[in-house]
């Protein structure tokens, strides 16, 4: 069963697009062409009264450094939510992370008919894509495919990923979501031959928790990643092109088999971002700091916390 795009920290969309605007990425929205790796964790309460927006209570803002901690649920005194949300990023991989567990008993107060939690270790790149193979200057449309690792246990409500899309401003794209491993297909992405088309992918790693008995505990941990496994390209009749290259903005190479790893890391940072790197299974990630904002102390982690 999908959930509704209302159920989501801002609706579906809105959760990319306030991704960009919080980063400076200039993906669409008449911005320059850039390339750049973001990743953020987000904790709040929202309330079905309202569609969730505005949320009711932000526990901790959209932080590149993660969000953990413990919390009063919203409208009460003595039941308390513990919460980790965080995401890592590199070109062409995303990952994250996301676990609740409700406590306590309720001294005073009582939950907020409607009340819902969101938790989101959300993680993007954005890069510049110059597809040739078709006749230079036609459009065309880009498909991705991201093979996804990972698992969701809940007795709170949804857990699982959702995947996004978006180039310029007029295309974006729900990609799907998943609640345990599986390939998530981005299609009909707008390219234009020969020129550098700019594209986010964005999966955020989210908890939607709507039970408030204590003991109840989600947990989403896809942190070992998102891959980008497949790129197909198409002409303008929607034929497939089966000979093909891209150049991107980044200095990433991408293929028909998606991302290539580099032999010792993935992916590349925003220029004056800072970033801080954990290891695991082979491959390096990197998680990046957003030029206005800058790293906390608490580092990434590839893992869930026990």
């Amino acid at each position: 069963m999908r959930i509704s795009r209302a159920f989501l920290f801002l609706g579906a969309p809105s959760v990319a697009l306030l991704s960009l605007m919080l980063c400076g990425a200039s993906v669409g929205i008449g911005g320059p062409i850039t390339s750049s790796l973001n990743s953020y964790g987000l904790v709040q309460f929202s309330s079905m009264s309202n569609g969730g927006y505005p949320p009711v209570e932000v526990v901790c803002a959209v932080n590149p450094a993660g969000c953990s901690g413990t919390t009063a649920v919203y409208g009460t005194s003595g039941l308390n939510m513990t919460y980790d949300a965080y995401g890592l990023a590199a070109y062409g991989i995303l990952g994250g992370f996301a676990s609740e567990s409700i406590s306590g008993s309720i001294q005073s107060g009582a939950v907020p008919a409607g009340l819902y939690s969101v938790l989101n270790g959300l993680s993007n790149f954005d890069d510049t894509y110059t597809v040739s193979g078709g006749q230079v200057g036609t459009s065309g449309t880009m498909t991705a495919t991201f093979t996804i690792n990972g698992s969701s246990a809940s007795s709170l409500g949804f857990a699982g990923v959702v995947m996004f899309a978006i180039e310029g401003s007029t295309y974006s794209n729900d990609c799907g979501q998943l609640t345990g491993p599986g390939t998530i297909t981005c299609t009909g992405i707008p390219i234009i031959y020969g020129q550098g088309t700019n594209i986010l992918f964005q999966m955020s790693t989210i908890i939607n928790g709507v039970s408030w008995t204590a003991g109840s505990s989600a947990t989403a941990n896809y942190a070992n990643t998102a891959t980008l496994t497949g790129i197909a390209v198409y002409d303008a009749a929607d034929s497939p092109i089966s000979n093909f290259s891209i150049v991107s903005g980044s200095g990433t190479e991408y293929t028909s088999d998606g991302v290539v790893p580099e032999p010792s890391a993935f992916g590349l940072s925003a220029m004056g971002s800072e970033s801080s790197q954990s290891t695991r299974g082979g491959y390096e990630a990197r998680k990046v700091t957003p030029r206005i904002a800058r790293h906390g102390s608490r580092p990434p982690r590839l893992g869930p916390v026990h």
